[in-house]
């Protein structure tokens, strides 16, 4: 199942691997898994000069209508 991943702007001001990640891919990307999200995290933490992190979105969490859905957020730690 996929594992889609918002990275915020605030990831990228954090960071500047981040924020040339999201100007390459665009702010949502889509995963195989949760690991490999993790993995991206953890390679742009060791690019770059900020550290982001990955913070999932519980399953219950409620989607409001129209949103579409998101596991978890790159944003800055």
């Amino acid at each position: 199942m996929a594992y889609v991943v918002e990275i915020t702007e605030a990831a990228g001001d954090a960071n500047p691997a981040v924020a040339e990640y999201r100007a390459e891919v665009g702010e949502r990307v889509r995963f195989e898994s949760k690991a490999d999200a993790d993995a991206l995290v953890e390679k742009l933490n060791d690019e770059g000069t900020g550290t982001v992190r990955l913070r999932s979105v519980h399953e219950d969490h409620p989607l409001e209508e129209g949103q579409d859905p998101i596991d978890g957020y790159v944003e800055a730690a």
